[in-house]
């Protein structure tokens, strides 16, 4: 099996076994997993370009959005 098969194998499992909880934080959780699984040792450059600030023309503020892990169910 290759590493994109048992990376979507994996995925699947997750998805199944956890993404059916209630609660956003529980579904942000399964997200996060989901990244780490896909994107591997390249998550948290991901995660860095995801969160670096932003130029809001309509405020003319600067805005910077979080990433939130989640809760485990």
């Amino acid at each position: 099996m290759s590493t994109s098969d048992q990376k979507l194998t994996n995925i699947m499992v997750l998805v199944s076994n956890y993404g059916t909880f209630d609660g956003s934080h529980h579904k942000q959780w399964v997200l996060d997993q989901v990244l780490r699984i896909a994107l591997g040792d390249k998550y948290n450059a991901y995660i860095k370009e995801q969160t670096k600030p932003v130029w809001n023309e309509e405020t003319l503020e600067w805005e910077t959005y979080g990433w939130d892990t989640g809760c485990p169910p």
